[in-house]
Order: structure tokens, then sequence, then C-alpha cells
């Protein structure tokens, strides 16, 4: 069993079915933001095992936090994954924790940049397209969780 965030600024459209398979199918405990300021904050107290994460945020959902308001809304997620793994945003989860992104962006550049930060100090970092199959997003889970043991 694990703690992930899934955090989406549309979670309660796109991530009903999602936490639903997480927590009842898998045993996971998960917590669900839809806002940016909110993530970070879960981030900083609560040790997460995994992040589910959305890489598109409007900007209304974005508004005011520090650190993001040179970035175009596309590109708000990558920021947020770069902040992670440099340690900007420290406390109960780790640099290191796996990420799992969900995303319907396929700009090739924006992509190169999730991988590129995902993986810095060796960490785990799996992109998966929009609409998820529920099975693709237990898998990688399942695979983050098993590189965190190793």
């Amino acid at each position: 069993m694990a703690t992930i965030l899934c955090f989406d600024d549309e979670a309660g459209q796109q991530l009903g079915s999602v936490q639903e398979y997480l927590c009842q199918f898998c045993k996971h405990t998960v917590d669900v933001v839809e806002d940016l300021s909110e993530a970070e904050k879960k981030i900083m107290d609560v040790q997460y095992d995994v992040l589910l994460l959305d890489i598109e945020f409007v900007a209304e959902k974005r508004k005011g936090v520090a650190g993001y308001e040179d970035k175009e809304w596309t590109r708000t997620g990558v920021r947020l994954i770069q902040r992670i793994r440099k340690g900007v945003i420290e406390g109960m989860t780790t640099p290191t924790v796996p990420i799992v992104v969900i995303t319907a962006v396929v700009h090739p550049p924006t992509l190169k940049d999730i991988e590129m930060y995902g993986s810095q100090n060796n960490s785990f970092i799996r992109v998966i397209q929009k609409p998820p199959r529920l099975a693709d997003i237990g898998a990688a889970i399942q695979d983050g969780l098993m590189w965190m043991q190793q």
C-alpha cells in the first residue's frame, strides 16, 4: 500500500475513476488536489510514495504561487517537477519521489523536458497519455514503488 498525491487542475472531471481504482482495487491511500499551492503544501507536509501529476494548469489554478509566474500554462507541471527534483519544495516528500505524469500534451520539447527534469538524481519518471487506461496507471505506480525499493 502506498500514499499517492494526484494533482490535476481538473481532478473532479479527470481523476474520479483513477482515485477509485487506486483506493479500492490497489488499496493505496490517495490525496487529490486541484490547486498548485495546495499541491506544494501537501508535498511539504506529507510523505508521498508516488506523485501522479498533470502538467497543464489554467492560470487561475496557479495564480499568486511563487516560482510559476513566468511559465506558460502548458509548462506549469514541468516547473513543478523541476522544483521537486531540485529540492526547492522541501518537506516530507523526497526530491527523488517517483513521478507519473498524465498528460494530453504531446509537444516533443515539453516531453523532453519532463524526461530531463523528472529523471534528475536518477529518479523515476513515467509519462502516460490522456485519456489514461487504469491498468497503465496502476503499472506505472507499481514500477515507481519497485524502483524506490532498489
